[in-house]
């Protein structure tokens, strides 16, 4: 009875959907035929039953958003940061007698799939390589696919709140 009473909520849903999306549709257009509701019928049917398949079959990796918080706090610092040393840069330069001081940075490796396989993995991996390659401070030299590891160029000593999250 469970799964009868689950199949009729979503044929429910599904026939709640195409109608609204059929009616928009309709209301955007000039005039109304039996050609046009057909269109929007069948166009309202497909987007649902597209959107239906992409929500069963794609997989979201899982704890990726975690990352916004501390990418939107790297590159804000890291800006900010290589706003200042270029502005140090220019002064000792400027600076009778004064060397420039010499590029700072370290070389980190950092694991960015622990035990993670499949879509879910490459897609963890792949977020965890653009989320690095977003911030100023960053920057990935090499990518080792295979053991999930990244070979990254950053500015700070420590490692950031991002590379953290990256890792965790």
């Amino acid at each position: 009875m469970k799964i009868g009473g689950r199949w009729l909520a979503a044929a429910r849903d599904a026939v709640a959907s195409v109608v609204l999306l059929a009616g928009v549709y309709l209301l955007l257009i000039g005039t109304i035929s039996p050609a046009e509701g057909g269109v929007a019928v069948g166009s309202a049917a497909t987007g649902l039953l597209a959107l239906r398949t992409r929500r069963t079959t794609v997989q979201r990796p899982r704890g990726s958003l975690r990352w916004l918080r501390p990418l939107a706090v790297a590159v804000l610092a890291d800006t900010t940061n290589i706003v200042i040393r270029f502005a140090h840069l220019v002064a000792d330069r400027l600076a009778a007698g004064r060397v420039p001081a010499p590029g700072t940075g370290r070389l980190r490796r950092l694991s960015a799939g622990p035990g993670s396989s499949g879509a879910g993995g490459e897609a963890r991996r792949a977020l965890a390589e653009l989320a690095l390659s977003m911030t100023p401070g960053t920057y990935i030299v090499d990518a080792d696919a295979d053991r999930g590891v990244l070979l990254v160029h950053a500015l700070g000593a420590e490692p950031s709140r991002l590379e953290r999250s990256v890792e965790s």
